[in-house]
């Protein structure tokens, strides 16, 4: 399960700068974190995707050692230097549309393969 998400990353970012401000294990906790916030806000998804969804991230989130708090408000800005480095997801939590179908296809396509 904690490839669905990376996997997903890989899928939606047409080019991946050089992660310099966080481990491998952030991004990945950072990546499942934003998709699920994006996904929530921007997706239409049901309850039930809703609650897979949020299942596979907080699986994603602690299989890279970290709580959901210690990603979203913990002290180092594990989200704020994933946005910095992948400009799609960025430009998704700005509301552009493109980004934010990419980001959603991506959400729906892990929930496809959690099935």
């Amino acid at each position: 399960m904690k490839r669905l998400v990376p996997t997903a990353a890989i899928l939606l970012a047409t080019s991946t700068p050089a992660f310099t401000q966080n481990t491998e294990q952030e991004n990945n906790a950072a990546v499942a974190a934003v998709i699920y916030m994006i996904a929530q806000k921007r997706c239409n998804m049901t309850t039930g995707e809703d609650g897979k969804l949020r299942g596979t991230t907080i699986s994603v989130v602690e299989g890279n050692g970290f709580t959901w708090e210690q990603v979203v408000y913990g002290e180092k800005q594990m989200i704020g230097n994933f946005l910095k480095d992948n400009p799609v997801y960025e430009k998704a939590t700005n509301n552009d549309p493109a980004a934010v179908k990419t980001v959603c296809n991506g959400a729906r396509a892990m929930l496809a393969k959690k099935k």
